[in-house]
C-alpha cells in the first residue's frame, strides 16, 4: 500500500511505550511528522503529531493514548459511514462499479485494522491505570 510513516513512528516510540507498528502498517494513516515544542511563556514542553492531515498535541504518553484514541474512533466512523455510502449508491451503465469495490473494500479494511489498532490502545491503557492503582 503506503509508507504510514515509518521515521515519525520510529520517533513517536522513543516518547510513548506501546508499539503498534504491526496495527498501523496498510491501516490507512500516515504519520506525516512528529514535533517538539516548547511554550517560550511558561516552558512547558508539548509534542505535536501529524496525522493524515490532523494534528494531536500532548504532553505524556497518557494524554497521547486518549487523544489518538478518539482521533481512531472518529475516523472509523468516518470509514464506515463511507463503506455504506459507496455500498448503498445506486450505479447506471456510466459508473465503475470495480472502481466503486475498490473504494468501498479498501474503506472497509481500514476500518478494520484501525479497530484492531483502537483495541490494542484501549488495553494498553486498561493495564497502564492497573500499573497506577
Amino acid at each position: 500500500m503506503f509508507d504510514y510513516g515509518s521515521d515519525t513512528y520510529k520517533a513517536l516510540t522513543k516518547i510513548i511505550k506501546l508499539r503498534f507498528g504491526k496495527e498501523l502498517k496498510d491501516s490507512g494513516l500516515e504519520l506525516k511528522g512528529l514535533y517538539s515544542m516548547r511554550n517560550l511563556v511558561n516552558d512547558k514542553k508539548f509534542f505535536l503529531l501529524e496525522v493524515n492531515n490532523q494534528q494531536i498535541r500532548f504532553t505524556s504518553e497518557k494524554m497521547f493514548l486518549l487523544f489518538f484514541a478518539d482521533f481512531l474512533r472518529k475516523n472509523i466512523k468516518e470509514l464506515d459511514n463511507r463503506y455504506k455510502r459507496l455500498i448503498n449508491r445506486p450505479t447506471d451503465e456510466f459508473s465503475d462499479e470495480v472502481g466503486i469495490e475498490m473504494e468501498y473494500k479498501l474503506a472497509d479494511y481500514y476500518s478494520m485494522k484501525q479497530n484492531e489498532l483502537l483495541k490494542k490502545i484501549n488495553k494498553y491503557q486498561e493495564k497502564l491505570k492497573k500499573n497506577e492503582k
